[in-house]
């Protein structure tokens, strides 16, 4: 008895000794800009987006943080948080601007700790605040996010009355601002671009590209490309030596915007996102756009290396490999788990065709209903969907007549006998890609198939989805494909 109520009072102490924190307190270690009728945003402390008391339900509130869809906040704790509290909803102030049809609008509040989801609701406007509270013992990141749901241009998100309960106050703000400052520190790295090494049978230079001043040009006696590490470790150029480039090359790299999480520029070339979906919501800047490191293993290959993403807890690597004495290159991207703790991370990999290039889409013959208006309509799009003879392919021909405002997504429905991507370009020549994959690859994402087409206007997108699994802290998890260029005779 003695020593049950000995561990009671211990207890008891310990919990009235926790330090509690309000959240506007508290430097974020990464925040993402919105969407506002003012322009992009980051979220702002005590106040709504219109600069009054916050509000939700009819009722209101001193503190608490305020933003609009994709509102996201992320901070990372070190284990020193003990938990969290809020209460959550929907502003309930009107904007001059907003639409006078639009009546009601709804949020999906979601609670990310160490990058899984611990807790998700829909909260909606004229509803009470509902009360939110996480356990973060042990925990090392919490993510507050408020994701779409209807009604956009009133999906303002407020969490009020947020606090944090701490093991020491002072600790936990040192802390804070340390990993703000990390973030900042692999945003702007400043890094020395080697010069190009000496190959006997390829050739490689250090050449200036658009904007960019320290890329890098592989060739061979049949095609070349180039990389860009300035910029997101990106391939921008691929061709056979007698034809143009075809990949999208993007807008200007120079915008400053690129280095704000949510303010994403519309990249060119190759790249690649997180798995599963919640992981690149949004895309980090030192991944997508930032400065990439850079080494040459051996002969006709380079190794591009990111900074940290302290969001996402993952660093990017592209293995970047030329062969000799043919028009083929393999890239093989790499996702290191950076974090202190163990997370899923999986690899999906975006290849940017300027859509006036290409004359048709080649899909496997597993596709279903393919005049599915979810998927693409016909008569819109193409002039024609034809079975190629002999071949596990349907070819696609496009019309280009593509509404600025519309976009499409051609897809496997089936898992296919045959993993491989071709799409024929107006110059005729094939670009062609390959991957391994197997269903047992992504337990985590059982509705993904390994490949899809995405189109607009500007640019066609040729996607495959490598592994999805979890990793151990420092571990790695790889996507390999083969490109090849090959003239249609």
């Amino acid at each position: 008895m003695k020593l049950l109520i000995t561990l009671f009072c211990c207890t008891a102490l310990s919990l009235s000794a926790a330090d509690k924190i309000n959240i506007d307190s508290v430097p974020w270690t990464d925040a993402c800009y919105f969407w506002s009728m003012e322009g992009k945003r980051l979220p702002v402390f005590n106040k709504n987006l219109m600069g009054n008391k916050l509000s939700i339900g009819g009722v209101k509130y001193d503190r608490g943080i305020a933003g609009h869809t994709p509102f996201s906040v992320v901070y990372n704790l070190s284990g020193e948080a003990l938990s969290f509290s809020a209460l959550v909803g929907v502003d309930d102030e009107a904007h001059p601007r907003d639409p006078e049809n639009l009546k009601s609008a709804s949020v999906e509040i979601q609670i990310i700790i160490d990058r899984e989801i611990v807790k998700r609701l829909t909260v909606a406007l004229g509803q009470k605040a509902v009360p939110i509270k996480v356990d973060l013992r042990g925990k090392q990141q919490i993510e507050l996010r408020g994701t779409f749901k209807t009604g956009f241009k009133k999906q303002r998100v407020d969490f009020v009355n947020a606090y944090f309960k701490v093991k020491n106050k002072k600790n936990f703000l040192e802390i804070a601002v340390q990993w703000q400052q990390k973030v900042k520190s692999q945003l702007f790295r400043k890094i020395n671009y080697p010069a190009a090494p000496k190959w006997q049978n390829l050739k490689i230079k250090k050449v200036k590209y658009r904007n960019w001043n320290n890329a890098y040009e592989l060739s061979n006696n049949k095609c070349s490309l180039i990389v860009v590490p300035e910029c997101g470790g990106r391939v921008l150029n691929f061709a056979l030596k007698s034809k143009e480039n075809f990949l999208f090359q993007g807008q200007d790299p120079a915008d400053k915007n690129c280095y704000k999480r949510g303010i994403d520029i519309v990249g060119g070339g190759n790249f690649s996102r997180l798995q599963p979906h919640i992981y690149f919501n949004s895309s980090d800047p030192i991944l997508a756009y930032g400065q990439y490191s850079v080494t040459f293993p051996s002969e006709g290959e380079i190794i591009m290396t990111s900074g940290f993403s302290w969001y996402f807890g993952i660093q990017f690597i592209y293995r970047i490999k030329l062969h000799p004495d043919v028009a083929k290159m393999t890239i093989t991207t790499v996702h290191k788990n950076i974090a202190s703790y163990s997370h899923k991370a999986g690899i999906w990999s975006i290849t940017r065709i300027i859509t006036q290039t290409v004359a048709a889409l080649f899909m496997p013959k597993e596709i279903q209903n393919p005049y599915k208006k979810s998927i693409f309509n016909s008569k819109e799009l193409f002039k024609l969907v034809e079975h190629e003879k002999d071949s596990n392919f349907n070819k696609l021909t496009l019309d280009f007549k593509i509404p600025a405002t519309r976009r499409w997504y051609v897809e496997w429905q089936n898992f296919p006998a045959i993993n491989k991507i071709k799409v024929l370009l107006r110059d005729n020549t094939f670009f062609i890609k390959t991957f391994d994959y197997q269903k047992s690859m992504n337990p985590f994402m059982p509705k993904f198939y390994p490949a899809h087409f995405y189109l607009c206007r500007t640019f066609i997108e040729a996607e495959t989805h490598g592994p999805t699994k979890v990793l151990e802290p420092g571990k790695t998890i790889s996507w390999r494909e083969n490109w090849e260029l090959k003239k249609k005779y």
